[in-house]
């Protein structure tokens, strides 16, 4: 079992470089092309760092384990709104836009309430393709509006500073490439050989850069950043999803108590990474707009795709009289409703109000563990 605890480390890590990766290389690629900064940090930030959710869920949809692509959302939206958001607000006060109390957190909460109703009431304990399709269709409405909010805002954009390209950069692009080329075929010893390599390059303390002003050439090293990133990331799922089932199977775990804490902490990783860092420079938006426009991604978009390559089983089993895949949907409607409020009675979440978050989590996790080996 050793070796699939290994393995569990290294998918994770090539999941959460992987979105590094990625959203650099996308972001880059859309300054250049003067995209303004309101469809990269709703779009590209958030869809960035949901990658990992996204090809962990694409995994066990094609693995038919369906808990874990299931729990794997739930429970990553639920870390993201009280974790995230709680550490977050903790370093500062988390302002709330007026475009995010007008659009995107109420599209939120009535997604998660659409959630319960198809999985419950329409097709109780199932996703199935006409509801997966709503949710795509639903996607493509949403990129719609965040396109006409962009245009109404009249954004300045600002041209993308040229820079010197790192090698050190592009000789770990090439490593989380391979790594995750060798992943996706579960060739699991190379993987975790060149993993080995791309860590003690990581650590070293060099940054000499290639001086070039040609921006085509740096256009050409981002799209390189970003290919490489979501190899990895496609890697890193394939890695996680075969690990956290063997390990729940040898532990004697459901696949569904290791979506919604082991996979589901592991790929929120990079968006509590970015919405932290984002906090500590006071970028507000970026902080609470990675979290807000992951947790509609997962919903429309992770589930969407997930149901339609295979018609989605949620699990009935009653703990503590209670379904346990409805329990954590309730909670997951309760962040949501949390988040509308504070928003609509201040103008931001304060540091208390991130504590009482983190509390909730920390009180879901233990009620989760609990039920699992009642």
């Amino acid at each position: 079992m050793w070796l699939d605890w290994i393995i569990l480390i290294v998918g994770m890590l090539l999941l959460i470089k992987g979105a590094d990766f990625f959203v650099d290389g996308a972001s880059k690629i859309a300054k250049a092309m003067h995209v303004p900064s309101l469809i990269i940090g709703l779009t590209l930030v958030s869809m960035g760092t949901s990658a990992p959710e996204l090809s962990v869920s694409l995994q066990a949809s094609l693995a038919k384990s369906n808990d874990l692509s299931f729990g794997n959302v739930v429970g990553s939206n639920i870390f993201n709104t009280f974790l995230i958001l709680g550490c977050a607000s903790i370093f500062v006060p988390l302002v709330i836009s007026d475009e995010m109390k007008k659009y995107d957190i109420p599209i939120m909460v009535l997604l998660y309430g659409l959630m319960l109703l198809f999985g419950f009431v329409i097709t109780p304990y199932k996703l199935d393709l006409i509801e997966s399709i709503i949710f795509i269709l639903l996607f493509v409405s949403y990129i719609a509006l965040l396109m006409v909010r962009a245009k109404k805002a009249k954004l300045d954009v600002q041209e993308e500073t040229e820079e010197g390209i790192s090698v050190k950069n592009v000789i770990l692009s090439v490593l989380i490439a391979v790594a995750g080329i060798f992943a996706m075929i579960e060739n699991y010893y190379i993987t975790i050989g060149v993993m080995v390599v791309f860590v003690v390059i990581l650590l070293l303390k060099f940054k000499k850069t290639v001086n070039e002003s040609l921006n085509k050439l740096n256009i050409l090293f981002s799209i390189i950043f970003a290919g490489a990133g979501l190899v990895a990331i496609i890697g890193g799922g394939t890695f996680v999803v075969e690990s956290a089932s063997n390990i729940a199977t040898s532990l004697g775990m459901s696949e569904a108590l290791v979506g919604l804490t082991i996979v589901a902490v592991g790929t929120s990783l990079p968006e509590l990474v970015t919405s932290v860092v984002a906090s500590i420079k006071k970028e507000n938006d970026i902080a609470i707009g990675n979290v807000i426009g992951s947790n509609i991604f997962n919903i429309i978009f992770i589930l969407g795709i997930s149901s339609s390559i295979s018609n989605l089983t949620i699990k009935d089993k009653i703990s503590f009289g209670i379904s346990e895949s409805l329990a954590d949907l309730l909670v997951l409607l309760l962040s949501g409703i949390l988040v509308f409020i504070i928003s609509r009675l201040g103008k931001d979440i304060k540091k208390w109000q991130g504590v009482i978050f983190i509390v909730l989590y920390i009180a879901y996790i233990t009620y989760i563990v609990l039920r699992e080996f009642a």
